[in-house]
């Protein structure tokens, strides 16, 4: 899929297609990916992901943001500062 192809699969109605959407742009190093984290800022809908022996439940917001850590990428595309990635946690009330 183009890029075009992606973020046109973030406005999906499936919270899966839309998560598939966002690391398949993370994974091109998209460089307006924070905006499209900002986007889904507010969507607090529950989502399971398999890994591991069992997997995670996770909200597309958590998601999304973890996705965006300092430590995970290069920081040269604008994504999050690590004083960023806390302040969203804190403002997300995210706990990990």
């Amino acid at each position: 899929a183009t890029d075009k192809e992606l973020l046109a699969l973030l406005e999906n109605d499936s919270k899966q297609i839309v998560l598939y959407a966002y690391s398949a742009l993370r994974d091109r190093n998209y460089k307006d990916l924070k905006a499209v984290f900002i986007k889904h800022s507010q969507d607090t809908t529950n989502v399971w992901e398999t890994g591991g022996c069992t997997g995670v439940i996770w909200q597309v917001n958590e998601f999304m943001l973890y996705r965006l850590q300092p430590k995970n990428n290069s920081g040269e595309l604008g994504y999050l500062t690590q004083e960023e990635f806390e302040q969203y946690k804190k403002k997300l009330g995210i706990q990990q």
